[in-house]
């Protein structure tokens, strides 16, 4: 903090002197204060919090260890605060920075006393000084410093900001922001917050439903911002009717822990998601941590990992010490669910476990490879094995094989699955996991009675909150990816650009394309990964296509079919492709830019942005060009007719404000031929049009705008509505006659020069009438060929 304020003070050396004893202060602080087991200096909470929150720990080793201990400590006092003025700051926050969202929620979200929650529980409509201000038993705490109206206690507020709303600074003043609520956290189905910024409001609200997460944000003008939405795997986000990466003014940017993040400009948007129905995923790639982002981390006993079926590694089970322990209640809320694993036995040693969930030998939910009656059994009981509802198989497992295991639950009827094949069902399970109440003894690899421990190696041990088909059983048995989903096509100049969402663990993907809806597929791309631009394709016809994916074990079927009809479109308005802030050399624009270098760079801005809020809003659309020092906005344009002349006119506007230095000059020039030189005064920041003529002499001319920079420094100009037109000859003319195909064809044709486009050939039967009607096709062709037929007609050209 010190280094940052002496930069900003306009200190450098002073900066740079504090920044180098940050390190020396760590490793000082850890010498002093941290033990080798990775305990902090009298173990309170506030030592753990400000220890990790301040970011003492630099080592990433001692940090998971201290991390740990810090999670421990927090198990001892019941996962209840304990903290005073110091220490409660960095309670939640230094959670969030160990990856234990779920204890900070848990923490927040507690009523019991000493929570939060408590005072409210007891009538209170202010914060407290303490959180022992009041006992559970009403009595008052010491007077001396009891103040029932206080800040110190509310220090929580930031950290609701900051994550439970998801508001958080990237830059100063929010000129760019982080938005990354945790949605769904605690049970929590919506929440909504908002700051007020020195550009304006900014705003966050998102409500959970059944099948949908709906996050809506408000960007204030002039800023921009990243924003995390929760996708479950081979789905797709959507921003208002359309996908989001699709959508004007978002801009996709990847994946990250299970969001799909998206960059915004000032607005608003309204992004909806489907819920992700995982409700743990344990991968087993050298630890036991929950991959789907709910955080149910598991504890390992005595556990190794070996080569697996899924990813790289696998949970080994010794059979005698090993198993892995998952919080208590994991499966309390469930209703209709699904469990899922890939399991290797190395001995079908009776009763021993897959899972087992329950709080003792009464209640319980388990999966053995090897019941009394040497069958695979599902059972679940509140009342002893003499009340279990079960799911038998026919035969055990064979052993030293990977075998896929799974379990359905979908109202009262029960499903047990081998190797991707219904081996039992049963339509009277009455009992659901969460009729178990919240389980405290929940086990990979062992039992609540004292069986036998499993032996042998489980991977990617899945739970999930509702019950999958038989179809989606049958994909996680083989592996294979299902089809994605998500796919869209978006035609350009002969080419049509793909995008869709992941698909499982699929490595790659095939696209398929054809000319006939439905079938005549041919692959034109076998190694794409989620987005992939067809080129080469012909103006005018439609394609159909259709995406797989593909992973070590095979291919899946095929996506749903889209089709697009690749058009030529100049892009004249610069409104391709949408950008939600200035953005120098866009990707997927007709134009070519030149990248930033300093003062120097071109590229696309829409209107309000810090580069034009100051001019006025684009005169055709509402994002511009813009060009800067001596770059370059250029672009090949086909379909002149050689020998013919043109008009190029386009709106341009120097850059308003306290950047413009002189105002910029530029050329517009035709292939290396300068066709004119613009020189504005600096103050022309509204846009006018501009035009200039030029003969054609091929059928393809590259147009370019080269800035030229004449009075030097940072200067800017915008550009827009670019109109490229035949610029026609208005002299008279006399039309030319031939006649040919005698006797068969029976035409005459009709010609004038080239250099007269936009003139219009008329005809009538009457030469003496004003009936005169414009022949098809004669307003941009020079040539025509008509049937002769007998009896009279007339001919005129006229302009327009």
């Amino acid at each position: 903090m010190m280094s940052e304020l002496a930069a900003a003070m306009g200190e450098p050396s002073l900066a740079t002197q504090l920044a180098a004893l940050v390190p020396q202060i760590r490793a000082a602080f850890v010498a002093a204060y941290r033990n080798s087991d990775g305990s902090i200096y009298q173990g309170t909470q506030c030592a753990y919090d400000m220890a990790l929150g301040m970011d003492m720990i630099a080592d990433p080793t001692q940090r998971v260890q201290t991390a740990a201990q810090y999670v421990s400590k927090l198990a001892a006092d019941n996962n209840h605060l304990q903290t005073g003025f110091l220490g409660t700051p960095w309670l939640l926050p230094a959670l969030s920075k160990i990856g234990r969202d779920d204890l900070a929620m848990q923490l927040l979200l507690n009523e019991d006393y000493p929570s939060w929650g408590f005072p409210i529980t007891v009538g209170a409509t202010t914060m407290w000084e303490r959180w022992n201000s009041i006992g559970p038993d009403l009595t008052f705490g010491d007077a001396s410093m009891n103040s029932f109206n206080h800040y110190a206690y509310g220090a929580v507020g930031e950290w609701m900001f900051g994550n439970l709303g998801g508001i958080q600074a990237v830059e100063p003043g929010y000129k760019t922001s982080r938005i990354a609520p945790l949605i769904g956290y605690g049970g929590l189905t919506n929440a909504s917050c908002f700051q007020q910024t020195p550009f304006g409001r900014l705003a966050t609200e998102w409500n959970v439903t059944a099948s949908n997460i709906v996050l809506s944000v408000e960007i204030p003008v002039n800023t921009t911002a990243i924003v995390y939405v929760p996708e479950a795997s081979g789905t797709t986000v959507f921003e208002g009717a359309v996908p989001a990466a699709t959508a004007p003014g978002v801009q996709y940017l990847g994946m990250t822990n299970g969001a799909a993040m998206y960059q915004v400009g000032s607005g608003s948007y309204s992004f909806t998601s489907t819920l992700n129905d995982i409700w743990a995923l344990y991968a087993f790639e050298g630890n036991t941590q929950d991959s789907s982002g709910n955080g149910h981390d598991g504890t390992a006993s005595a556990v190794s990992y070996v080569a697996g079926k899924v990813g790289s590694q696998a949970a080994q089970f010794n059979g005698t010490s090993s198993y892995v322990s998952f919080p208590a209640g994991l499966v309390s809320t469930l209703n209709d669910f699904s469990v899922s694993a890939w399991v290797k036995s190395d001995a079908n040693s009776t009763w021993s476990r897959v899972f087992d969930f329950g709080s003792g030998t009464n209640t319980y939910m388990f999966l053995t490879l090897a019941s009394g009656g040497n069958t695979v059994r599902y059972a679940i009981t509140t009342n002893g094995g003499i009340a279990e509802q079960q799911l038998n198989s026919s035969s055990l497992l064979s052993t030293g094989i990977w075998h896929h295991v799974a379990v359905t639950l979908s109202g009262s009827n029960g499903v047990l699955y081998i190797d991707g094949a219904a081996v039992a069902t049963n339509s009277g399970m009455t009992l659901k996991p969460a009729n178990l109440g919240s389980t405290t003894q929940n086990y990979l690899g062992k039992s609540q009675y004292p069986d036998p421990y499993l032996a042998g190696s489980v991977d990617d041990f899945r739970i999930y909150a509702r019950a999958l088909s038989a179809g989606e059983v049958a994909t996680l048995a083989s592996l294979i990816s299902p089809p994605p989903t998500g796919l869209a096509a978006t035609a350009g100049n002969a080419q049509v650009a793909l995008s869709w969402s992941a698909s499982g663990t699929a490595t790659n993907y095939y696209v398929k394309r054809s000319t006939t809806s439905g079938s005549g597929y041919v692959t034109v791309a076998t190694n794409a990964s989620l987005a992939f631009t067809n080129t080469g394709l012909g103006n005018g016809t439609t394609y159909y296509y259709v995406v797989s994916a593909v992973n070590a074990d095979g291919e899946s079927d095929d996506s749903s079919e889209v089709s697009a009809t690749p058009q030529f479109v100049y892009n004249f308005g610069f409104e391709t492709p949408k950008v939600g802030t200035y953005q120098y050399n866009p990707s997927g624009a007709s134009w070519t830019f030149t990248p930033s270098s300093g003062n120097n760079g071109s590229g696309i801005t829409p209107n309000g942005t810090l580069f034009n809020s100051s001019n006025p809003n684009a005169p055709e659309g509402s994002q511009v060009a813009f060009l800067q020092s001596t770059s370059t906005v250029a672009q090949a344009i086909s379909g002149f007719v050689p020998g013919a002349k043109y008009a190029v006119t386009f709106s341009a506007a120097e850059r308003a404000g306290q950047f413009q230095h002189g105002g910029q000059t530029w050329n517009l020039k035709l292939d290396n031929l300068v066709l004119a030189s613009y020189a504005p005064s600096a103050t022309a920041t509204s846009y006018v049009d501009y035009t200039t003529n030029f003969t054609a002499t091929a059928a393809t001319h590259t147009l370019s705008f080269v800035g030229t920079d004449l009075v030097g420094g940072d200067n800017t100009v915008f550009l827009d509505n670019v109109r490229v037109m035949p610029s026609p000859s208005l002299a008279p003319v006399q039309l030319g006659l031939q006649l040919m195909n005698f006797p068969a064809g029976n035409q005459f044709q009709l010609s004038w020069p080239a250099d007269h486009t936009g003139w219009r050939l008329q005809m009538q039967t009457n030469g003496l009438g004003t009936n005169w009607l414009t022949v098809l096709n004669a307003n941009y062709l020079n040539v025509l060929s008509l049937p002769m037929t007998n009896g009279s007609a007339f001919f005129r050209l006229v302009y327009p």
